[in-house]
């Protein structure tokens, strides 16, 4: 007994350190995942040199941890470190052999450079894209461009980035720029564009001067965390994402493409089309996108009191630099409104704008079986129940048809019209004064009433769960 008891107790130690072993790999890579986004500064300097552009990065506040290096796609040559008059490099020992990686370490800045090339040196009125390295999961905070012209080309530098300053001298052209967020782009065209109208969010060159009116509608695109952007009047329109480009400056519609495209800067979407439309408008207090997107805001807009209207908006702040979905938006309006809803989701599978509605977030057992997937709806003071996924689990076939909806089993054949006061059972017609079924986005919900009285439902509900219970003899 004693060496049976010795080998269960070894057992059980060997098991458990298995145990604890894989639980804290578990924990650390959950650590893992929470730290791997981090937040930088970058100094660019960009050289011209005629047939191709040499690019000095130099990147700031750096994790000691692994850094992945994304880089440009046309810098097929000359990646290497920076060196000195010296020859020795400078800030790079962290760079791998592989130049994939800033290798885990203690210095917080480190340096790169590559070449752009370029066949027949800058185009006018070409804009550039992906042109600089990024660094994978990083959020860029600040950004300084040095553009050093030793062609002396002229014209004008276009960054998205605030313009500094802009000097002609004896050798060079040189220009600076800095300000918030990531750059992206870079464009020049030969003929320098006059300012029509600046601010800290904006700056437009174009032709003639920007209404009062429009100048208010811009100061409305104005929201927290911001980054500037240059809008070039041209008819060569370009897709930019720092840089845009209008045939018109006075296009009342500048102002909501400036706010959207501010959106898609501080946060990544996904899915729907509209969603950036949808953010923009909840950050500025204007609406924008189309018809169905207005229709939407307004839907929130009238419903949310002062106070839910301060927390969904700070809500929407607080999601800054992450992905968005329609789920993800319906858990922050749940959240806002103390109340589950699916109110995104539903209007993305929608042509028409969905209704708010709210759902009982309680789990749902039909005859003690879970219902993952099924929704329990409250609406004009009507609890509805997904009508496919219960009667799917108590053994019905529910369908639409050329005469209305029908629920059937071997004995019992429900018909309901719909649009008439009456439904027929087993080919018996019976008035009612009110409709059991209702049609949400094209699906069929059953109303609690009717589901208790027509199908002898028994519906208990607790805190955290309802169940619906149908006996054997209901079912025949």
């Amino acid at each position: 007994m004693k060496k049976v008891a010795i080998i269960l107790f070894a057992l059980l130690v060997f098991v458990n350190g298995i145990m604890l072993t894989f639980q804290y790999h578990v924990y650390s890579d959950k650590l893992d995942d929470v730290a791997q986004s981090f937040r930088y500064n970058q100094v660019i300097d960009v050289t011209y040199q005629g047939n191709k552009l040499v690019i000095k990065q130099t990147f700031t506040n750096l994790p000691k941890s692994p850094v992945s290096i994304s880089w440009p796609k046309h810098a097929s040559t000359g990646k290497k470190c920076v060196k000195d008059a010296a020859g020795d490099a400078v800030n790079c020992e962290r760079l791998d052999k592989t130049m994939t990686q800033f290798k885990k370490g203690e210095s917080a800045t480190q340096q790169i450079q590559y070449t752009i090339p370029l066949k027949k040196g800058m185009t006018s009125e070409k804009l550039l894209t992906n042109i600089f390295a990024t660094l994978k999961r990083g959020i860029v905070m600040q950004t300084q461009v040095h553009i050093t012209d030793e062609k002396r080309i002229g014209g004008q530098w276009f960054t998205g980035l605030p313009n500094i300053a802009t000097k002609k001298m004896t050798l060079i052209d040189y220009s600076y720029f800095s300000g918030k967020g990531a750059v992206y782009e870079l464009y020049w065209q030969k003929k320098p564009m006059k300012k029509a109208f600046t601010s800290d969010e904006v700056t437009i060159y174009g032709r003639g001067i920007v209404t009062e009116k429009m100048q208010k509608a811009l100061s409305n695109t104005a929201m927290n965390n911001s980054n500037h952007l240059d809008i070039i009047q041209t008819n060569n329109l370009q897709d930019g994402y720092r840089i845009l480009f209008v045939k018109n400056i006075t296009d009342m519609r500048l102002a909501e493409q400036i706010a959207v495209n501010q959106v898609k800067q501080n946060y990544t979407f996904t899915g729907t089309s509209w969603l950036p439309a949808v953010v923009a408008s909840f950050l500025t207090g204007d609406k924008y996108g189309d018809q169905k997107t207005k229709e939407m805001v307004t839907t929130l807009d009238d419903f949310m009191t002062d106070a839910q209207k301060n927390t969904w908006k700070n809500g929407l702040e607080s999601l800054e630099g992450e992905k968005i979905s329609t789920s993800k938006l319906d858990k922050l309006l749940g959240q806002t409104l103390d109340s589950a809803t699916s109110y995104f989701t539903m209007n993305a599978q929608s042509k028409k704008v969905a209704p708010l509605l709210f759902e009982d977030s309680r789990t749902i057992y039909v005859n003690k079986v879970e219902q993952k997937n099924m929704q329990v709806i409250l609406k004009d003071g009507r609890v509805l129940y997904a009508a496919e996924a219960l009667f799917d689990t108590l053994g019905y076939t529910a369908k639409k048809g050329n005469n209305g909806y029908y629920v059937s089993n071997k004995s019992q054949h429900y018909r309901f019209p719909m649009s008439s006061a009456f439904y027929v059972y087993n080919n018996k017609r019976y008035d009612i004064a009110s409709q059991p079924f209702e049609v949400i986005n094209g699906h069929y919900y059953i109303e609690e009433t009717w589901l208790l009285r027509l199908f002898g439902a028994d519906i208990q509900k607790a805190d955290k769960r309802i169940d619906i219970t149908i006996s054997d003899d209901a079912l025949k």
